[in-house]
């Protein structure tokens, strides 16, 4: 049992990736600030810009890859938001951070019947999520100021680990009706990223031990159920909100990272025009082929960084 503890701590830990120590909020909400506090690295162009590209506000979803607590992020997420509402689009902000069985306290968050203090308390942020909540602030703040609705993407908890402690052929009845569609296996490559990223974080935890196979299987199974769940979500809040609507999706890096999670399983579901947006806090990536955008907080290292044109109209 206490391999099985400590597994599920490394799934929540990889899902997020390995990250510095995340840097101070800078910003409490409202409008964005003239003070940059994270740069857009460009892995095509091989270079950076403290600002949003056309790409992001023209794109139907973008997935924005964050590692749990960091708020820089969060800061991308509410400029964006901001942006689209600008330019008079109706927006929608889709987050790991809350299981679809509480969409009824999103809806809340979205119709401003709860004040901040009474909303975090009735989805009870702190055990359902647990990450600081500053850290998210700044995007939840910026949605109704842009008129947006704040959907919850993702499974809940209780599944997946019952998923991780016994596997999907040991699932109690009543878990059975909250499972997604599970018979496209995944992309290929998709097994071996997980399975990498939970042996990885378990060495960085000073994991010991033999992993069995089945074991590694189950976890494998639950990220599976984890992801096709949150893809399932977005395309029946896309469909709910209609076609016109720009989604963000904020989840861990894990999610998303060269599309393998949720973003190739939302593409079989619906066509849509999208962007990956992966945070770094440790600066560019030595392989950024997991997507073109990488988001960087703004320090010494980044500071020398080649920048972008800015581009047409700014």
């Amino acid at each position: 049992m206490a391999l099985i503890a400590l597994l599920g701590t490394l799934l929540l830990s990889a899902c997020a990736g390995r990250h510095a120590a995340a840097p101070a909020l800078q910003s409490a909400g409202g409008p964005p600030s003239l003070v940059p506090t994270y740069l857009v690295w460009d892995a095509g162009a091989a270079c950076a810009a403290p600002h949003l590209h056309p790409l992001h506000l023209s794109a139907d979803v973008v997935y924005v890859g964050e590692e749990h607590g960091d708020p820089v992020p969060g800061l991308f997420v509410r400029d964006l938001l901001h942006a689209q509402a600008a330019a008079a689009q109706p927006v929608a902000l889709a987050v790991e951070m809350l299981p679809w069985t509480l969409q009824y306290g999103a809806d809340r968050w979205s119709d401003g019947s709860l004040d901040e203090e009474a909303w975090l308390s009735a989805v009870d942020w702190g055990n359902v999520w647990g990450w600081p909540w500053e850290a998210y602030a700044p995007a939840w703040r910026a949605l109704p100021e842009a008129g947006g609705m704040l959907v919850a993407l993702n499974a809940p908890r209780e599944l997946t680990r019952a998923i991780a402690r016994g596997g999907l052929d040991q699932l109690d009845p009543a878990f059975l009706l909250l499972l997604p569609d599970l018979r496209w296996p995944g992309p290929e490559g998709y097994d071996a990223l997980i399975r990498g990223a939970l042996l990885a974080t378990a060495e960085a935890h000073g994991g010991h031990g033999h992993f069995s196979e089945a074991l590694l299987s189950r976890y494998v199974d639950a990220q599976r159920v984890w992801d096709s769940t949150m893809a399932e979500r977005l395309v029946q809040a896309r469909r709910a909100l209609g076609e016109d609507t720009r989604f963000v999706v904020l989840a861990g890096k894990m999610h998303i990272i060269g599309g393998l999670g949720i973003p190739l399983r939302a593409d079989r579901l619906m066509h849509v025009q999208s962007e990956l947006v992966i945070y770094s806090a440790a600066g560019v990536p030595e392989d950024t082929t997991g997507a073109r955008w990488w988001l960087l907080p703004v320090n010494e290292e980044t500071a020398g960084l080649p920048r972008c044109a800015a581009p047409a109209g700014r």
